[in-house]
């Protein structure tokens, strides 16, 4: 799997959350800024540095709240979730965090980044949050996030750069693997992570 294409992208999509909010943030914007200030907040704690196994339980907790591992192991997983019976998509949904974790370690090192927030828009139990940063080479990047309310908050279920989702990605990653091996490989590949 080519999981360090998918880790860039969401590292980028992270990344640009670090900067400030613009005054015209909404509600959504505020608290999803306010949650990945909490992961650098953590990534950049000298105590935490210097307690691995305390690091990785608070990044744990943080992901737990900020994003919709649920959500994104089903769209994920895409015809396959279907197939899975209750054991296997709860084992799969724990698979998930280690994984977005993973990506959010890479965090630790980056800079701030310029980023212009465009808009925010809400239907119902689904929001999105537009976004512009600068891209390599100063090139201009669309960063949206695309979140579902789950009771009092709002949770990231997937992350588009430049219109490419971050869930299309690890779709296409699992269904080649489930494809040329099996799910139990694609299982057994996600559980290296952990």
């Amino acid at each position: 799997m080519k999981l360090a294409r998918t880790a860039s992208v969401l590292l980028l999509a992270l990344l640009a959350l670090a900067t400030p909010l613009t005054a015209s943030a909404g509600a959504v914007t505020e608290q999803l800024a306010g949650d990945v200030r909490r992961v650098l907040d953590a990534l950049s704690d000298p105590k935490l540095k210097a307690n691995p196994d305390g690091r990785r339980q608070a990044l744990r907790a943080i992901t737990r709240e900020v994003f919709d591992l649920p959500e994104m192991a089903a769209r994920s997983l895409g015809q396959h979730w279907q197939r899975r019976n209750e054991r296997e998509r709860e084992r799969f949904v724990s698979l998930m965090g280690p994984l977005v974790e993973s990506h959010l370690l890479l965090l630790e090192s980056a800079a701030g980044t310029a980023i212009e927030y465009v808009g925010e828009s809400v239907h119902g139990e689904r929001a999105l949050v537009r976004t512009r940063a600068a891209g390599t080479g100063g090139r201009p990047m669309t960063l949206d996030y695309r979140l579902v309310r789950r009771g009092d908050r709002w949770q990231v279920y997937d992350v588009l750069v430049d219109d490419v989702s971050l869930i299309d990605n690890y779709r296409a990653q699992f269904q080649k693997v489930i494809r040329t091996a099996s799910y139990d490989e694609l299982v057994r590949k996600l559980s290296a992570i952990e």
